[in-house]
Parts: C-alpha cells; structure tokens; sequence
C-alpha cells in the first residue's frame, strides 16, 4: 500500500521530550497516518468506483478532516442542518482542489492550514465547558436525539429522554505507561451517586472498546454501530505507551487495509456499573432517579421552545420584543415560576442579555450565559425525574 521510504517517515520516532509539545507532534502525526491511509484507501476505492470523490474517503478516514469539521462547526455554530451545510462546503472545496488531478499534497496542506485558522478563531471560545478528568479518564454527558450517540441509545433501550455519561479514555503514554481505569471509575461512581443519579448508562466509544480490556472492565460490546473511523478514538490505537507510533501495528493496518481494532462502543447500565465500582463503604440503599413521563412531556416542549427561541434570536429587536416573543412562544417554562425561584431568575437573563444586544454565537462565548445554560438544563432535569430507591 505504501513505498518503503512512506513507511519509514510515517512511523519514525518522535523526539520531543516537553509534554505539550509532544502532544502536538502526536497529534500532527496522526493527522499524516490518517490522511496518507485515506490517499492509499482511495486509489484502491476508485478503481472500482470511478466516481468516488476524494472527500468522501476523508471524511470515513482522516483526522484532519474530522478535526476541521468540528471546529468548523464550532465556530460557524447552527443547528444539525447548518452543521451539515458547513461539512458538504468542506467536502466540496477538497473535491475542487481533488480535480487537479487528485493533488492530495495540496489538499493536505489545505486542511493543515484551515485547521490553524480555526485554532486562532477557536482560542477563546469558551462554549464548551472541560470534561472532568480523574487520571487515565475524562467524562461527558450525553443525550441521544440528534447526537453521535443515538444509535447507542436505541440499541441498548434508552429512550430519547434519557441521559447518559460518555467516558472518555486518555491514552498509556500519558500515566507512564499504565492503563489503569479503576481508580477514575470509583470517582465516576462517587459523581454519579452523589451528582448525577439521573444518569441512565455509563458509555464509550473508542478502540479499546473491541479490544479484551472492555471486557475486563465490564461493559458490554454494541454491535452493528456503523462509527466513522476518521477519529482519534480510532488512530490512537497506533500510538504505544511510550508515546512512539507503534510500527508492528501500523504496518499490520498497511498490510491488510483494515483496522486491528475497530472503533466500537460498549455500556454498562448506571446501577451494574455502581455495583462494580462504588466503594463498599457508599453501598446500601441509594437514591437514583427515573423518568416522570408527564412531567418528561413538558420538559421536551420547553426544550423546544427554547431552541426555537436559540433560532430566532438574532432577529427579535430588543428587550421588549423578547418579552413578548417569550410570553407568546416560550410561556410553558412560566407555569414553574412559583416552584422554581430559577425560572424568573433565568428569565431576567435573557432579558439582560438582550438589552446588551449580543449575536448568539457571541453569546455562546459568554461565561455568564453558558451558566445560565447550565441552570436552564437542571431546572429541567429537576422536573422531569422523579426518584427511584435501589440497593447497590
């Protein structure tokens, strides 16, 4: 699949010795395995599907792809439409430069250096907030309507409405070689009991989720996911513990054109996962939570509202206006205002923040807005849960 002296300069040995630096070169390097598969990778494609465009094999393999898609939609902002819209311009503006004659370098150094553009746009973009780390582990929390996750959901019987934690797992070389989760899972465990018993699963997605280390921590394998394999949860099964490409493995995936391991997902439900990894001493009766059906109902049309309100923001003039488009379009959250102090303090928010006039993507920047964000999906949380007592 590759020349010799490809080989040879893909998988030679990374020499920087400071951790941040390091990361980057990683990282770089990854970027060229990834993008040089999807070079291979297509060769072979087209010479079945003479109509196969180059960004098609990009976008199912390359991490520079993945990585300028999502910032892209970081910084563009919209909904899934607007995101999609964002993606097939990319894919479009590699297929123009694909028609000189498939000039992969150009392309190459294209996504290099939209990605640097992106980087600066990014720097201080704080809409997201960091998932919590303990070691080797970090977690997120997912919903599944409209996420990478639905899928998931559906397969192990979650329902739209249900909430799940997304692990996430850093890599050996960065806990001096040593995969060990178990300590970040008993704090996992601890955070879930104490802070997120409303949580339904504890999930992930990685290749070490097909590899015998899923199964030894417990969780179950999900089957028939189709997962695009243009992530890092997919190419850093190429980096060994040493933070060194792992040649053996790399040549394997250029021998066979297929992936080791493949990106798979994998779950535990809340309380098997409790049972495994809470402290003896936190066991007994605990209080978790489960759906409110009705109260559920309300909370999906408030949810709604509010991302209506997300759409048309931009275009309601002023203070007053937005009373009103509140009070017309939005007034289901108002019937809680006697129960919930935060409704009316959440609402005086927005008020506020439309008297100081923001877009909203300058919005999404706002410290002050993203909390409030924050307490908006609590309060949300708070009236469609109930709760439910088990024995752990």
């Amino acid at each position: 699949m590759f020349e010799g002296k490809d080989l040879e300069n893909l998988t030679a040995p990374l020499e920087n010795e400071n951790e941040a630096e390091k990361e980057k070169e990683i990282e770089n390097r990854i970027n060229d395995l990834s993008f040089a598969f999807s070079v291979e990778k297509y060769k072979q494609l087209k010479e079945k599907n003479t109509e196969l465009k180059f960004s098609e094999t990009l976008q199912q393999y390359s991490t520079s792809f993945f990585d300028l898609s999502r910032k892209l939609c970081k910084v563009k902002g919209g909904e899934n439409e607007e995101m999609k819209k964002n993606i097939n311009l990319l894919k479009n503006k590699i297929d123009e430069i694909s028609l000189d004659s498939d000039n992969f370098a150009a392309i190459n150094n294209y996504l290099k250096e939209e990605n640097k553009k992106l980087d600066l746009e990014n720097k201080n973009n704080q809409s997201q907030k960091e998932d919590e780390k303990w070691g080797l582990m970090s977690y997120h929390l997912e919903a599944g309507e409209g996420t990478k996750y639905e899928n998931i959901f559906k397969k192990i019987g979650l329902s739209k409405d249900d909430e799940a934690v997304s692990i996430h797992t850093q890599e050996a070389y960065k806990n001096e070689g040593k995969l060990d989760f178990k300590d970040g899972y008993k704090k996992l465990a601890l955070k879930i009991k104490n802070d997120l018993p409303y949580m339904k699963a504890v999930i992930g997605r990685s290749w070490l989720m097909s590899s015998p280390i899923a199964d030894k921590l417990g969780f179950k394998k999900i089957n028939d996911i189709d997962i695009p394999e243009n992530g890092y949860d997919t190419w850093l099964q190429f980096i060994d513990k040493d933070g060194q490409v792992n040649k053996k493995r790399f040549e394997k995936l250029v021998q066979t054109g297929e992936f080791p391991y493949k990106v798979s997902a994998g779950y535990m439900m809340t309380e098997d996962f409790l049972k495994k990894y809470l402290p003896e001493s936190e066991k007994g009766e605990i209080i978790l939570k489960e759906l409110n059906p009705e109260e559920a109902k309300n909370a999906n049309l408030i949810k709604t509202e509010f991302k209506k309100l997300r759409i048309d923001w931009d275009n309601i003039a002023g203070a007053d206006n937005l009373e009103k488009y509140l009070r017309e379009n939005c007034s289901k959250i108002f019937d809680y205002t006697e129960k919930f102090p935060e409704v009316e303090n959440f609402h005086q928010k927005l008020l506020k923040f439309k008297k100081e006039n923001p877009t909203l993507n300058e919005l999404k920047r706002n410290k002050e807005f993203i909390e409030s964000g924050t307490t908006f999906d609590n309060f949300l949380r708070k009236i469609k849960y109930k709760d439910k007592r088990v024995v752990i």
